[in-house]
């Protein structure tokens, strides 16, 4: 479900073309097959392959949740609030802390 939001918000803000990453694994695996392995899951694999053939969204992939740090904090913090939130320009301050915390350190100094 949460891969049919984003794609459908990045359609509806003209944020295309975009790429998907995710790491729930098995649904990575049915969007990309276009095969589901439950009927109520198929529906919206089915939904999600027809935004990503109509659309410019460029893939789906995996990535392991401690490579996607920003999202997974993200999706914490999205549960505990009951409002549909999204941020362009100006951002919660907690935003910028996961964000920073995700950035690679490389041992230069400048």
């Amino acid at each position: 479900m949460a891969i049919k939001w984003g794609i459908q918000f990045t359609l509806d803000t003209g944020l295309v073309p975009a790429m998907v990453e995710s790491d729930a694994l098995s649904v990575v695996k049915m969007v990309n097959s276009g095969v589901s392995t439950s009927v109520n899951i198929g529906l919206v694999v089915d939904e999600v392959v027809a935004f990503l053939q109509l659309n410019d969204v460029v893939s789906v992939s995996f990535v392991y949740r401690k490579a996607n740090f920003v999202a997974h904090s993200l999706s914490k913090l999205a549960l505990k609030i009951s409002d549909d939130l999204f941020w362009l320009q100006t951002y919660l301050t907690s935003v910028e802390e996961y964000v920073n915390g995700d950035i690679p350190v490389t041992g230069f100094v400048s």
